[in-house]
């Protein structure tokens, strides 16, 4: 009974749609799909990598995908 007291509170503690700390700025990420792979361009870094998208922990994120031609 204990244990899954514990675990109640606990997996509700982690709600995915909390609102993370709205004293930093988001991280910029540009998502470009290709063939077979994706493009994450980090702007405001200059610097992109192949099919790998990695951000710091704590930290929001904001993607969007450029308009295609």
């Amino acid at each position: 009974m204990i244990l899954a007291c514990l675990l109640w509170s606990e997996t509700h503690r982690l709600d995915p749609y909390r609102q993370l700390n709205a004293g930093t700025r988001p991280l910029e990420v540009e998502a470009v799909a290709q063939d077979w792979k994706w493009l994450f361009i980090y702007p405001e870094h200059g610097i992109a990598s192949v099919n790998e998208l990695a951000f710091p922990a704590g930290r929001p994120s904001a993607s969007r995908s450029p308009p295609t031609r």
